[in-house]
């Protein structure tokens, strides 16, 4: 006998109708009949009554009471209140990101974040190679906690100084999150600020690594403690040893905030503490000791190769049970989601589509770093990256170049020898002439001429453009002794002889104009080393055809102006070529740029990477990439960076992560290229042998890449998962996004118009503001949205432009985008959450489908309430067929009808043909009855998820304690038996106080770890009503 009410539902007497009680426990059955135990005051008993006599109480304006009363409102209000309930309380099985930033979608960046979403950690170290995008996968995941979270607090960006501009740009350009870039006092203050002011503090800002990682700024980060909702640190790898202040910082941080990324494109053998450093400080609770770690991940290697055998469950199951074998075997056996797996691969000879992809998902639950860690690599992409095409330009210099070169190669030779031969580091200032000569003979004589009015050879700083090697040593200004500034004079005279002869850059020309034929509109970068070359190039360029079509960065340069520079040289079809330093375009991209000139070639593998890295990298517009080199003969940047880049291939291909490739091969190479004792053939096999060292690197990372496969994991489930999601709209489409200001606007603010602009350009509207509206928009932002430039557009006459599109938004950065996570919309989502009456829940409608779908329905809404470790919600569609009563649940026509529900038209006749209070009755009734099957089975899948994850975490506790407290027995073993200490003596005290602690420790987290286990489900009707699909 199926009891009608559950505990907690409220109900109402039959014969005392205004009598509202709650069911506070299980029915009890005497003679064929239910009595419940009803209370109306928590103050007094319970009282017994029978089933008949009560009936489920509904409010006035309760979903089920309208129907009943045959009351409907308009589909576009009923659409309204459908998105606005996606809103109000985000759904665990929706992406707020999708269609929301000026990027172009692709599957790989959203792998992140439904890794980062799934784990009740929240921590992720996100490993993709160089050019995939892990900004965008970074600014992704900042996006959707906001969306899901309500506005953050407190987010802090980590990240080396040269990107700290890149950064904020990013997160403006593509999000519309507004970062500040802090300096050491503007952290400082803000610190003093949170340690007044508390939670009040709020926070969107970027610090670099440098300003943060010194013991003084660490001690005042720990000393006030600041919480942040999530902590990005870039370029993690920079923290993997615990020996550094650096990787010290990163545990402060963690230990302060409530998600976390790491980022890094450098690859971390799994082998060695490298990786296992980052997972500790990410997740230091799981993965505090190394032994420990390695013990861990053994049994992934045989979950990753069940998953590759799928297709054959018997083969899958052989792998999957070696895992038995492992240390881990007790982890497992207690393990639900293992049990499972493998009662599954047992009893199917083939797995069916759903079973396989229930499957993937039990093994990535299995998998301890399925949701720690993430890495996609350039060929795991749809994405077709460009070309590479290396070019030579071959340059032979006059005599008189020729020989004011040989006469600096060898003047820089004999300083170097003499000043710095002994030294294991390289002072740039000293051999920067040789490196000017190789970039620009013109610009070198106009240096010299400079460096001998002020007897200096000056450093250079990073500020200027000229930026060193990480190889070389910036060092100090290089003073001028009277014989160097005499053989500086004889080289000025050489070099006088010259006149105006540029070989190079007549070459360069050349080049141009051919290039010009071959393709008029193309966009050309020329990097640089030297802001003198930079200026030189300008000036010579201006004199040509190229008059008014060159524009020039470099690191003197103030961010906005070199970012206005740039954007005019993106939209601009005047001007043609950008000439920048390392500076100038550091942490920029230059996607829409397809031709690089290397003017002059830096003496570091990893520049030349990092320049073309700026135009090779997702998002480039072109199937090709042109890179020219110079080639000047008889020069040592022939003979030895040509021969070197070259044999590495470099040019024509992304050859991986050069900083773990190159070691300290190239600091080797630089010394050896002054060493004045070595022939010239000496030379050339020093290099052939640094591309042989290079090289075999290289094939190491490659096979270390390969081995990473077996315990990182396989994320083709979470291919598939994003697909899905996009497949069935499980996100809030730019069309509904328009419907939902639309309508606000229809409803509310009849002066304020949204059309699309005269032209008819295709998704792009006009939003023309009045007054109220704009008040409107101020009264329900926050004061951390900083609506003050949104304010302004609302006032222009005639309106501003906007589009919902984000291809759109890509392509002209001018428009407004109107996404969920737009002012405006937060806004009306705010002023619902005020006057929650002028939503509608119900409606009738017709939606066009496939035949299979055709009939007449009754459809209940209901948002589903999972409470463990974490809270989810999740909307619950049930259509009753009226024409045969079937119910239709968790099935492939719910799934379209959420998806589909934005496209409904209205219908006015449908409850007259088939529509009576007493369907409702019934269907109200089968619907109920469904969803409590629904709330028992997601209560019991929720009790055993939770229960293996408070297992799982109960147990790495346990054996992180065992290994502490084993060594702690080895040490006092050791103390006794080969030093002949006693039990009495304080060391051997010491040591046994401490396995009491660790035992004292682990029993309280233990026992933290059990209160955990509770879990509920409940469930909310939030809309119904009647649908045709034809």
């Amino acid at each position: 006998m199926s009891p009608t009410f559950s505990i907690g539902e409220r109900v109402i007497v039959r014969a005392y109708r205004n009598k509202i009680g709650i069911i506070v426990g299980q029915p009890k059955e005497q003679r064929g009949r239910l009595f419940y135990s009803v209370s109306f005051d928590p103050a007094q008993e319970a009282s017994y009554y029978t089933e008949s006599s009560l009936e489920k109480y509904l409010p006035p304006r309760s979903v089920e009471q309208l129907l009943k009363r045959n009351e409907f409102s308009d589909v576009e209000d009923f659409l309204q209140t459908i998105i606005y309930k996606k809103l109000e309380k985000p759904l665990s099985d929706n992406i707020y990101t999708f269609y929301a930033s000026r990027t172009e979608f692709q599957v790989h960046q959203f792998k992140p974040v439904l890794k980062f979403l799934s784990s009740n950690k929240q921590r992720l170290l996100l490993a993709d190679e160089v050019g995939l995008g892990k900004t965008i996968e970074a600014g992704i995941i900042i996006t959707e906690m906001s969306a899901r979270l309500g506005e953050l607090s407190r987010v802090l960006i980590v990240c080396p100084s040269m990107l700290t501009d890149k950064w904020e740009e990013e997160m403006q350009k593509r999000f519309g999150l507004r970062f500040t870039v802090m300096k050491k006092l503007d952290f400082s203050k803000f610190l003093q600020r949170y340690k007044n002011y508390g939670e009040a503090e709020r926070i969107k800002t970027i610090v670099s690594l440098q300003t943060l990682r010194s013991k003084e700024m660490i001690d005042e980060i720990r000393s006030i403690e600041p919480h942040f909702d999530i902590v990005v640190m870039d370029e993690a790898h920079y923290l993997r040893n615990p020996e550094t202040y650096s990787s010290e910082l990163g545990e402060v941080l963690s230990s302060l905030a409530d998600a976390m990324l790491f980022l890094s494109a450098t690859p971390l053998q799994i082998g060695t503490p490298d990786l296992f450093n980052l997972l500790r400080l990410l997740i230091p609770e799981e993965f505090s000791d190394f032994a420990l770690f390695q013990r861990v991940i053994e049994p992934n290697e045989y979950i990753n190769i069940a998953q590759r055998k799928l297709y054959d469950p018997i083969s899958a199951l052989e792998s999957l049970r070696q895992v038995e074998k492992t240390s881990q075997r007790d982890r497992f056996i207690k393990n639900s989601f293992y049990n499972e797996a493998v009662e599954l691969l047992s009893n199917n000879r083939k797995l069916t589509h759903e079973q396989a992809i229930h499957m993937q998902k039990l093994l990535i639950e299995l998998n301890c770093l399925s949701y720690v860690f993430t890495r996609t690599k350039k060929r795991d992409v749809e994405v077709q990256f460009p070309v590479r095409e290396a070019r030579v330009i071959r340059v032979e210099f006059t005599p008189p170049e020729m020989k004011f070169y040989n006469a600096v190669t060898k003047f820089v030779s004999e300083n170097f020898t003499a000043n710095y031969g002994s030294r294991q580091g390289i002072s740039f200032a000293v051999i920067m002439p040789q490196r000017q000569i190789a970039s620009c003979i013109q610009a070198m004589r106009v240096k010299y001429k400079k460096e001998v009015e002020d007897g200096v050879i000056k450093a250079p700083s990073k500020d200027n453009g000229d930026m060193p090697d990480s190889s070389l040593d910036s060092g100090s200004n290089w003073k001028l002794k009277n014989r160097e500034i005499s053989s500086i004079k004889r080289l000025l005279e050489i070099a006088n002889k010259i006149g105006n002869i540029d070989t190079k850059f007549d070459m360069f020309l050349e080049t141009l104009r051919e290039l010009e034929r071959e393709d008029s509109k193309a966009k050309i970068m020329v990097f640089a080393y030297f802001k003198s070359t930079l200026d030189y190039l300008k000036k010579k360029l201006e004199a040509t055809e190229y008059n008014g079509k060159v524009a020039l960065i470099h690191g003197d340069i103030i961010k906005k102006t070199r970012l206005k520079i740039i954007d005019k040289f993106r939209q601009s079809n005047k001007i043609k070529i950008l000439l920048s330093s390392e500076v100038g375009g550091e942490g920029l991209d230059f996607e829409f740029c397809n031709v690089i000139f290397n003017y002059d070639l830096p003496w570091n593998p990893m520049r030349v990477e990092q320049r073309i890295g700026r135009l090779d990298r997702y998002g480039q517009q072109h199937e090709k990439i042109l890179i020219y080199n110079f080639s000047m003969i008889g020069t040592i940047d022939d003979e030895i960076l040509n021969r070197l880049y070259r044999r590495i291939n470099i040019f024509e291909k992304y050859i991986g992560d050069l900083e773990a490739i190159l070691g300290d091969e190239i600091t080797r190479l630089n010394r050896e290229m002054f060493n004045t004792n070595l022939t010239e053939q000496q030379r050339i096999e020093k290099i052939n042998r640094a591309a042989e060292n290079i090289l075999r690197r290289k094939e190491e990372l490659e096979r270390f890449e390969q081995e990473c496969q077996k315990f990182i994991g396989q994320d083709e489930y979470f291919n598939q998962e994003i697909t899905r999601i996009k497949e069935n709209k499980r996100f809030i489409t730019p069309e509904e996004v328009k419907f939902f200001i639309e309508f606000f606007l229809k409803k509310n603010y009849r002066n304020t118009t949204l059309r699309p602009p005269k032209s008819g350009r295709e998704n792009v509207f006009v939003l023309n503001s009045d007054d109220s509206f704009k008040i409107f928009v101020r009264q329900y932002s926050t004061q951390s949205e900083n609506t003050i430039e949104l304010e302004e557009k609302l006032s222009y006459d005639g309106g501003f432009q906007l589009t919902f599109n984000a291809q759109e938004a890509c392509k002209d950065r001018s428009l407004e985008f109107v996404t969920i996570h737009h002012p405006i919309i937060k806004a009306i989502k705010r002023y619902y959450d005020k006057n929650i009456q002028n939503l509608h829940t119900t409606a009738q409608f017709r939606l066009t489908g496939d035949s299979k779908y055709q009939g007449k329905y009754i459809f209940f809404l209901y948002l589903l309430e999972k409470n463990a470790l974490k809270k989810d919600f999740v909307l619950i569609p049930i259509l009753v067929n009226l024409e045969n009563d079937k119910e239709h649940i968790y099935d492939k026509i719910c799934d379209w009808f959420l998806s589909e529900v934005v496209k409904a038209k209205p219908i006015d006749d449908l409850n007259i043909i088939i529509y009576n209070e007493e369907r409702v009755e019934s269907a109200s009734k089968k619907a109920g009855e469904y969803l409590g099957i629904i709330r028992e089975d997601e209560e019991k899948k929720l009790k055993r998820n939770n229960d293996t994850l408070v297992n799982n975490q109960i147990e790495s506790v346990k054996q992180a304690a065992i290994i502490k407290i084993n060594k702690a027995k080895e040490i006092i073993r050791k103390l006794i038996e080969e030093n002949g200490k006693t039990e009495e003596d304080p060391i051997v005290k010491l040591h046994r106080g401490r396995i009491r602690n660790i035992t004292s420790d682990t029993e309280q987290k233990v026992r933290e770890f059990e209160q955990r286990r509770s879990v509920s489900v409940s469930f909310i009707l939030v809309a119904g009503g009647v649908v045709e699909i034809k």
